[in-house]
């Protein structure tokens, strides 16, 4: 474990759990991973779930951005990095690297997560809760600022996929953790591929027992694929995903 208070930095060996069918890390093994991380982060920072719950706050993911050069395989020990690139207005931007023992980046994550209080049911200034913090400023993707995703209309026949809420699917917030939204459209995505970068906005929290729809189409441009989740309520989730072939990945 390296810790200089801006950057930290863990070791984690790929456990069979975390992976797919082919013994790599899947892309909710990755999630799952880049949470931990960044969840030892602020523990040492004094900004973690166990600091903000005692105020009746949580950190709730908004925005993320990944990139995927390649996916460890089971028995790896692989290096994640992350740290707090500061913020912008009510999100507090955070980045991540993962590197091979070697070295070799595999992949790179932006993100923006905010602080909701649970009483107001609001989301809060980050001012006073990260008062004083020391930021790192360098952007791990070529992404320094995460816009909202604006996507095409989807159809009713894009409609891929509908199910139930289960218990499992939720974390300490009492809704849906992200990772699952990540699982849900790796899932889904086209046969034969792999996922090279994904982009997803989290727009409204998903509860225990409702019913989720899941619309996928292809982008006009021919070059991503394009999600829709959507729950008792409305639109839970949107992202957008670039896929290369699945022998490409497990040569590169």
């Amino acid at each position: 474990m390296i810790d200089d208070r801006n950057v930290y930095t863990n070791s984690y060996k790929i456990e069979s759990y975390l992976c797919d069918e082919d013994d790599r890390l899947s892309l909710w093994g990755l999630s799952r991973l880049m949470q931990t991380v960044a969840e030892e982060h602020t523990i040492l920072t004094h900004i973690s779930y166990f600091d903000l719950i005692a105020k009746d706050k949580a950190w709730v993911l908004s925005r993320m951005y990944y990139v995927i050069e390649r996916m460890p395989a089971y028995g790896e020990v692989v290096q994640f990095s992350t740290w707090s690139r500061g913020n912008d207005g009510l999100f507090n931007a955070r980045d991540y690297r993962v590197f091979d023992h070697e070295g070799n980046v595999l992949a790179t994550a932006s993100a923006y997560w905010v602080v909701i209080d649970f009483t107001a049911r609001r989301v809060c200034r980050l001012d006073s809760i990260m008062e004083g913090y020391v930021h790192h400023t360098e952007c791990a993707t070529d992404k320094q600022r995460l816009a909202k995703l604006r996507l095409q209309p989807f159809a009713d026949a894009d409609k891929v996929d509908s199910f139930k809420v289960k218990p499992s699917m939720l974390d300490h917030t009492r809704h849906v953790n992200n990772s699952e939204y990540v699982k849900w459209i790796d899932d889904l995505r086209p046969d034969g591929t792999a996922v090279c970068d994904l982009e997803i906005d989290f727009l409204a929290e998903t509860r225990r027992g409702e019913e989720v729809a899941v619309y996928r189409q292809k982008a006009e441009d021919g070059g991503k694929w394009q999600y829709r989740i959507d729950n008792n309520r409305g639109v839970s989730i949107t992202a957008q995903i670039g896929v290369v072939a699945a022998d490409v990945r497990e040569d590169s």
